[in-house]
């Protein structure tokens, strides 16, 4: 595991065109952020100087104070185990560059010229480095010191467990494959602000990697534009860090080592760079003690700052589409359907309402199935009532209990002995029902198993396993909840469908549970989460696993940090608890795949999922074994 390594964005407040000044800022910041700890730290655009200062860029007391500030942060920084990223206009055999100095303990690392001069900003001032990579020799005279280091664009800067590189602008001509990008970049204020951090977000998820993004604040020249200092940390397209706009002025945050670089080689167009080596003393945060700068998303598969009732809608057509498609391409008119009340056959009922509208077919189409039996309770019987009520569609009902009897007995199992023939053979049992009756219609079965429940493998083999085409399998059950809720809220909120709202709330708030086991009193004695632990956890480990391919300690630092040592006081999970969810997870995962295997096709809303052969494989046979001991 390699830990977390914490990055600093400041954004001092500078008097346009007075280095002086502006190096003691920079040093006050500096000295903060290195108190906490902080182990790379990035300044905006030009902060040594300010922006728009034109034709003064040429001036040579303006070009003599940067240098003479540049100084002066290298004898600054000369005690410090801290990298400085500062951008400044920079004189170089007759021509001015704007250059960021990467800066390590006293010394420089290297310069990087800017080549893309966005928007033609600036682009009259400034020289474009033509040379892949020059040698510079700087002589300090007040300090009797001289600096040799290379000054390119095609430099990356590697340390023992990642490296990085710079970048101007996001300047992808000479792009190199890097796990940090450092990206300077003057963003400023206009209406059009959401489609730059759009595209610094995009890059960071096209890339597979982390983007740290300085941008100047409200104390940089307004000549031209108003800045309000959009310091930004994005890991694989996710901002998990940004700066209280206006207001704060240093933003320090916890990047993930971990999230190793995936990059697809095609973006990469930069294969001839100079590889600057650094070193760091205990740089990497991995104790679980030490309070990190920065929060974990406890649902990593429900997107955030979005209107809940469109993302969730927009989810439902998309699989509602797929569902269309698949049934005019084999001729199909009817759906069947296995309704028990539960939450995963909810959100198949609701795809399958929409996909009859995407046909202009009636609910008469909707064949859907109630399938009582030994462990069904008299509460879910009512939900599913009430649930196809709501929705209009005809509700029919075949009890299996008669049919489990002659079966056991064909078979020699005794009725008393609840084990896992016991609970499957029910779950086969509807199955085939819901096969026939698609036979004798000519209709399609769809499947309700969601993408929780196929990962853990907590389904039957040729019971739920098995449909003809199943709309969940992209789905985990925390998205589910979050999806019903959404409709839910929005037909309570403009009283529409009170009762499909009320039912909705009333299966959310029912243990989540097979009802394979008989009932004790009319109670509910089957529990999956007692099974299995809270869905919640094995939802965010899954996540984690498929995205970042997260090793089994990782997995268990990062799931502490979220779940239990996230300074909640009400937390209700243990230590012990959350190990064991991710030992059931893995003792799980890799036993399931052959059931996965052999699935029905399922649509993929672009979320990590284990749909078909596009998206995680491996052997039906391998015998991987992890656990935390």
């Amino acid at each position: 595991m390699k830990g977390y390594l914490r990055v600093a964005s400041i954004m001092p407040n500078i008097k346009v065109g007075n280095p002086t000044y502006n190096l003691d800022e920079i040093k006050d910041d500096i000295r903060k952020a290195n108190t906490l700890n902080s182990k790379i730290c990035v300044l905006p655009e030009l902060s040594l100087t300010g922006l728009n200062l034109e034709s003064l860029y040429y001036d040579n007391n303006l070009l003599n104070s940067s240098l003479d500030s540049l100084f002066n942060l290298l004898t600054f920084s000369s005690e410090l185990d801290i990298i400085i990223v500062v951008s400044f206009p920079f004189l170089y055999n007759k021509s001015v560059y704007e250059v960021a100095a990467i800066i390590k303990s006293g010394d420089i690392l290297g310069f990087v010229p800017k080549n893309n001069f966005k928007n033609n900003e600036n682009k009259e001032f400034f020289s474009v480095l033509k040379n892949n990579i020059d040698n510079v020799k700087l002589y300090d005279k007040e300090r009797n010191i001289e600096y040799n280091f290379p000054f390119s664009n095609n430099l990356l800067f590697k340390c023992e467990n990642f490296n990085f590189s710079v970048l101007f602008s996001l300047d992808t001509e000479n792009l190199i494959n890097s796990d940090i990008y450092i990206n300077i970049q003057s963003i400023p204020e206009t209406v059009y602000v959401d489609n730059e951090i759009n595209n610094i977000k995009n890059f960071s998820l096209n890339t597979h990697s982390t983007v740290l993004t300085s941008s100047p604040g409200p104390s940089e020249s307004s000549v031209r534009y108003s800045y309000f200092g959009r310091s930004m940390i994005f890991e694989h397209g996710n901002l998990i860090s940004k700066n209280d706009i206006i207001t704060n002025h240093i933003l320090i945050s916890d990047i993930d080592l971990d999230k190793s670089n995936f990059s697809n080689e095609d973006t990469i167009k930069n294969n001839n760079y100079k590889i600057i080596e650094f070193k760091y003393n205990n740089y990497i945060n991995n104790q679980l003690s030490n309070k990190l700068f920065r929060d974990f998303d406890k649902t990593p598969f429900i997107k955030k700052n979005v209107n809940p009732y469109k993302y969730s809608l927009h989810i439902i057509n998309i699989l509602s589409v797929a569902l269309a498609k698949r049934m005019n391409a084999i001729g199909c008119k009817n759906i069947v359907l296995g309704v028990s009340g539960g939450l995963d056959s909810t959100l198949a009922l609701l795809i399958c309402k929409k996909t009859i509208e995407f046909l202009s077919l009636s609910n008469e189409n909707i064949h859907a199935y109630s399938m009582p039996g030994f462990g069904t309770t008299e509460t879910t019987n009512n939900y599913t009532a009430d649930l196809l009520k709501s929705l209009n569609v005809k509700m029919n009902v075949v009890n299996i209990t008669n049919a489990m009897n002659v079966h056991f007995n064909d078979i020699n199992h005794n009725i008393n002995n609840t084990n896992i023939t016991f609970e499957n053979a029910q779950a086969r049992e509807r199955t085939q029902i819901l096969m026939d009756v698609a036979n004798e219609i000519s209709g399609i079965v769809v499947g309700t198993g969601d993408l929780s429940e196929i990962a853990l493998g907590f389904s039957t083999y040729n019971g739920d396993q098995i449909s003809m085409y199943n709309v969940n399998a992209s789905v985990p059950k925390t998205l589910i909840k979050y999806i019903l809720n959404s409709i839910a809220d929005e037909n309570i909120k403009f009283k529409n469908n009170i009762l499909l709202a009320n039912t909705i709330k009333n299966i959310l708030h029912m243990p989540i549970s097979p009802e394979l086991l008989p009932t004790e009193n009319g109670i509910l004695v089957q529990k999956t989460e007692e099974i299995l632990g809270s869905y919640e956890i094995h939802d965010f480990i899954l996540y984690n696993y498929l995205q970042y391919h997260y090793d089994i300690e990782k997995l268990f630092d990062l799931a502490l940090r979220t779940f239990v040592y996230n300074g909640d006081n009400n937390n209700i999970y243990s230590e012990e608890y959350v190990k064991n969810c991710i030992n059931i997870f893995f003792s799980r995962f890799y036993k399931a795949n052959y059931k996965r295997t052999a699935t029905a096709d399922s649509p993929d809303i672009g979320l990590p999922c284990l749909n078909s052969n596009y998206n995680f494989k491996m052997p039906n046979d391998s015998e991987i074994s992890i656990n935390l001991n």
